[in-house]
């Protein structure tokens, strides 16, 4: 009896931090970061984590010339891993998760595809939404607080997807703040 107590306790105390960090505003600090090199650490981060899984291929395109942006990395970094692993969740077959970055004028894209599932139309307007998810054991907030990170960066995220093909959530960042 006692160990469910403490079961549920913990589980509560997990949610209420949960929903503290979501109400929380997003705090950045922004430095001068070259974007290819950094989404080349990602890759290699996420390729040693034993959650990588064995039949995913995962690729990484970027251009040749430096690509700077002010940034802070370890934000970025959670953001691109939440939809990294969310890529991953997508592909229980297995499959291809691309990164791909761009430089576009005075913003750069990074790109994160996936060859999984895709997200059926009806639930691409709630994405964003706090709470809503789609996973026995997500909790909703994952996605909510990607958004956060990148709009403190000044930027956006844009999400294409098609029902049975995949999905491709693009940031869209300034080059200069």
């Amino acid at each position: 009896m006692a160990g469910f107590v403490i079961e549920g306790t913990k589980a509560l105390e997990s949610l209420v931090t949960t929903i503290l960090s979501y109400a929380r505003p997003v705090q950045i600090q922004p430095r001068s970061v070259e974007l290819g090199s950094f989404l080349k650490q990602i890759g290699k981060f996420v390729r040693v984590d034993p959650a990588y899984p064995s039949n995913v291929k995962v690729e990484i395109h970027i251009p040749q010339d430096p690509i700077l942006a002010p940034i802070d990395p370890e934000a970025l970094k959670l953001c691109l891993l939440n939809l990294i692993y969310n890529a991953f969740q997508a592909m229980e077959q297995g499959g291809l998760m691309t990164l791909t970055l761009l430089k576009l004028d005075h913003v750069c894209q990074i790109s994160v595809t996936d060859t999984g599932i895709g997200i059926d139309s009806k639930h691409l307007q709630q994405l964003f939404s706090p709470f809503f998810t789609t996973k026995q054991k997500g909790t909703g907030l994952g996605l909510v607080e990607a958004q956060k990170i990148v709009q403190a960066h000044g930027g956006q995220i844009d999400v294409r997807s098609q029902f049975g093909r995949g999905s491709t959530f693009t940031l869209i960042l300034p080059l200069k703040r």
